[in-house]
C-alpha cells in the first residue's frame, strides 16, 4: 500500500475543512519540517573543552538520539560515546581547518574551505553549525559552495571560533548563506568581523552583496548591528571633515551637495542662507539646551553621554580591550592583511 504524498495531505485537510484554502507545496515542506525539528536530538554536545547546550535539532545520521553528542573540535568528526571521542582525540592530527588562508590580523585568520574538495569536513561543519542554526536546509550537498572559518591561533594549533558559507555563482548577488558564531565566543565581535569580510568579497568581485532571505533572529540582531555602527563610523568621518575644512570651502561644499542633520524638535523657524541650506548655528540657538544656558528657558536634565561603545573615542588616561575588529573606527580590512588571491588561486574573483 503506497503511503501518501504532500498532495493527498492536502487534499485530505481541505476535504475535512471546505472553508479552509488549500496550502501550497512549500508551505506543506516547512510545516512538516517544523514537526520533524519540532525537538531537539542531543541535550548537549562535547566540542574539545567546552559542553554546549544545543539550540535546535541537527540531522545527524545517528541511529538512536542520545543526551549527549560528542565532536571534535579538530575536524568536526561526530560520535555518540565518550570512549570512541578520546580515541580519536589522540590521533586527531588536524591543527587548523582546510583550505587556504585569506585573511590574518594578529592570531585571528580566517580561512576559505570548498565544499566541492572537502566535502566530507564541510558537511560535519554544516551538521555542527544546525545545533545553532534554526533556518537551515545545507547539510550534504556542499560542492556549490564556499566556507570561510574565522580560527583563533595558539601556540599549538587554530581553534574555530565561527564560520560563514555562501555560494560559488549566485545569480542574486547572495553573499552569505548562513552565518555561526560558536556559543563559547559570542558577544565578542566575531560576528561582525564575519559579516563585513561578506561585503568586502562582494566589494572584490564589484557586486554589491546581500544575505539570503529569511534571516534567523540572531541573524537579524547581527545585521542590524553592524549597520548601525557601520553608518555611525561614516557619518561620524563625514560630520569630522567637514568641520575641519576652511569656512569658504566648507560653504562651497554647502552648496554642491545637500546636508542631512538632526535638529531639535522645537526648531520650526530655520533661517537660510545662500543656496537654500539652513544656517545650522542658528538653528542650534532655537534648542532648548541652548536657551537653558543662556538662562532665558527652563534648565532641561541633559544626558550623559555613553564612553566606550564601537567607535567612540576614550580619553588617553582610560582604555579599553580592543576588539578584533576594532581598529580606531576603521575598517578590519585596513589594519589586517587580507591574502591576494591572484597568485594563489586563479579562480577567486577579487
Amino acid at each position: 500500500m503506497a503511503s501518501p504524498g504532500p498532495s493527498d495531505a492536502r487534499a485530505g485537510s481541505a476535504s475535512q475543512d471546505p472553508g479552509a484554502q488549500p496550502i501550497t507545496e512549500e508551505e506543506y515542506d516547512i510545516e512538516h519540517h517544523k514537526q520533524i525539528t519540532a525537538k531537539r536530538n542531543f541535550d548537549q554536545v562535547i566540542f574539545g573543552r567546552w559542553q554546549i547546550k544545543t539550540w535546535y535539532f541537527s540531522p545527524y545520521p545517528l541511529t538512536e538520539t542520545e543526551a549527549m553528542l560528542w565532536v571534535c573540535d579538530r575536524c568536526f568528526k561526530y560520535m555518540a560515546e565518550g570512549l570512541s571521542w578520546e580515541l580519536h582525540m589522540k590521533k586527531c592530527t588536524r591543527k587548523n581547518p582546510p583550505g587556504r588562508k585569506v585573511y590574518q590580523r594578529g592570531a585571528h585568520i580566517i580561512w576559505e574551505v570548498d565544499g566541492a574538495k572537502d566535502k566530507l569536513y564541510c558537511q560535519n561543519l554544516s551538521l555542527f553549525g544546525k545545533l545553532f542554526i534554526d533556518i537551515k536546509t545545507l547539510f550534504f550537498d556542499c560542492d556549490n559552495f564556499l566556507f570561510y572559518i574565522l580560527t583563533d591561533a595558539d601556540s599549538q594549533r587554530d581553534h574555530v571560533l565561527g564560520f560563514f558559507s555562501k555560494e560559488k555563482i549566485s545569480y542574486d548577488d547572495y553573499n552569505l548563506a548562513c552565518i555561526v558564531v560558536l556559543p563559547p565566543y559570542q558577544r565578542k565581535g566575531y560576528g561582525m568581523l564575519m559579516i563585513e569580510f561578506s561585503y568586502e568579497l562582494s566589494r572584490r568581485a564589484g557586486r554589491i552583496g546581500t544575505p539570503e532571505r529569511p534571516l534567523s533572529d540572531l541573524g537579524l540582531r547581527s545585521y542590524l548591528t553592524y549597520w548601525v555602527s557601520t553608518l555611525i563610523r561614516f557619518f561620524r568621518c563625514v560630520c569630522g571633515h567637514m568641520c575641519a575644512m576652511p569656512e569658504a570651502d566648507r560653504s562651497t561644499a554647502y552648496g554642491r551637495r545637500r546636508l542631512l542633520s538632526v535638529l531639535p524638535p522645537d526648531a520650526s523657524k530655520m533661517i537660510t542662507t545662500g543656496g537654500g541650506v539652513p544656517d545650522l548655528a542658528q538653528a542650534h540657538l532655537l534648542s532648548p539646551t541652548a536657551e537653558s544656558e543662556d538662562g532665558m528657558g527652563p534648565k532641561m536634565k541633559r544626558r550623559k553621554s555613553t564612553k566606550g561603545w564601537d567607535g567612540e573615542e576614550l580619553p588617553a588616561t582610560k582604555t579599553r580591550p580592543a576588539e578584533p575588529h576594532d581598529d580606531a573606527g576603521t575598517s578590519p580590512f585596513a589594519a589586517g592583511q587580507l591574502m591576494s588571491a591572484a597568485a594563489t588561486c586563479p579562480r577567486a574573483h577579487w
